[in-house]
């Protein structure tokens, strides 16, 4: 995060409800650092709007032409494709948030100097408005359904686009509380004190490989994508006799998953097409074991990336490019098959004399070869 001696950004709202706004303020003020502090329209700096209430479509436009020198944020479902406006995609992070707000200070020193060249203008597409990016030449805020993949691995792993802060979620913290009840074979309830869905419990316990809450998939993909600055939790063994009633009950929770099925869920839910800071895309991939797809939520595309990486190790974008995919499906399949402890880097193995491509067979690999060369014929008509 660029760290301003400015004073804070004054941010008009729009489009956001009484606990929305609130939730956005406290970001701001929490892990933002008070970067920006909520505003009426006529004295801010730069505005934000939510793009998915009613009406917005209109109020954006109106916006725009009364300040046509503003710097905007918008965050929706879909961009509404205007320029010179910073779009971020639903579920926002706050640490993009945070970036799109730093991007609004260089925009609005720029009010006042003098135009820039047509050509330097056509340069400058929506969300262009950062010093950063201007010595790097790439966007920071291109959304993903618009994003082209770049053909060179430098730009690739230098894209801020592809990368989120597992620290920044709460997928961490389940993970390591999964990891400690199977270690230490104890049943442990993780709390949810704060945040859009507080007072739920998530209940692991070992013996079953099991996972029990109290919270259906909706609220858990809100959990997973909401910053975890704004939740307060906490980790506790389970009582006996709630351990025992809970094994023997024939409806223990409304929702229950296998401890594999449940990690993946938190995986996909919290990357949402990125993979975790200093992931090394470069990095040839290979499946240390085969996965049960059958019993794991829809991964897309995954039997076909499976079916590649038994052929031969390889790294994501390589894995892309051959199977014809957006390299955010790729980076879904990472998510989960680190999540499962299924992915092992082959670079060691190629150091050390031996050749990716001639690891040693996997029993299922005539099968699947043969899938994976029926599914590349079908992506050359």
């Amino acid at each position: 995060m660029t760290k301003h001696e400015e004073a804070p950004l004054h941010l008009a709202f729009y489009g956001f409800n009484g606990k929305a706004k609130e939730i956005l303020r406290i970001a701001l003020a929490g892990q933002g650092k008070n970067i920006a502090t909520l505003s009426e329209e006529g004295p801010a700096d730069a505005a934000i709007f939510n793009m998915d209430s009613s009406h917005m479509e209109q109020t954006l436009a109106n916006c725009l032409k009364r300040y046509p020198d503003r710097p905007a944020i918008v965050i929706g479902a879909r961009d509404p494709g205007y320029e010179k406006t910073i779009y971020l995609s639903k579920p926002v992070r706050i640490s993009e948030m945070v970036q799109a707000i730093n991007n609004c200070h260089p925009a609005i020193a720029q009010k006042s100097a003098v135009p820039a060249s047509k050509t330097e203008n056509n340069k400058r597409l929506r969300g262009h408005f950062s010093a950063h990016e201007q010595q790097s030449g790439r966007t920071v805020f291109e959304n993903r359904r618009h994003a082209k993949t770049s053909s060179t691995r430098a730009s690739i792993q230098d894209n801020e686009d592809h990368f989120y802060d597992p620290a920044e979620f709460i997928q961490e913290a389940l993970s390591s509380a999964l990891a400690e009840s199977l270690k230490n074979q104890t049943a442990l309830q993780f709390d949810i004190l704060s945040g859009p869905d507080s007072r739920q419990q998530i209940t692991f316990l070992p013996e079953e490989m099991t996972v029990s809450s109290t919270m259906n998939d909706e609220q858990l993909q809100k959990l997973c994508a909401t910053p975890l600055c704004l939740i307060q939790y906490s980790l506790h063994k389970c009582k006996d006799e709630v351990t025992v009633y809970m094994k023997h009950h024939d409806k223990p929770s409304p929702h229950c998953d296998s401890f594999d099925s449940f990690q993946v869920k938190i995986a996909l839910w919290t990357g949402v097409g990125k993979v975790p800071a200093n992931t090394r895309l470069s990095a040839s991939l290979m499946l240390s074991r085969w996965p049960n797809l059958t019993r794991l939520p829809l991964i897309a595309h995954a039997m076909p990336i499976t079916a590649l990486l038994i052929d031969q190790a390889r790294p994501l974008p390589l894995i892309a490019k051959t199977l014809n995919l957006q390299l955010e499906d790729t980076f879904d399949f990472y998510c989960a098959g680190t999540a499962l402890g299924i992915l092992a880097k082959a670079d060691a193995d190629t150091t050390s004399g031996k050749s990716p491509g001639k690891q040693k067979k996997h029993r299922h690999h005539s099968l699947f070869g043969s899938i994976l060369h029926h599914l590349r014929g079908s992506a050359g008509k």
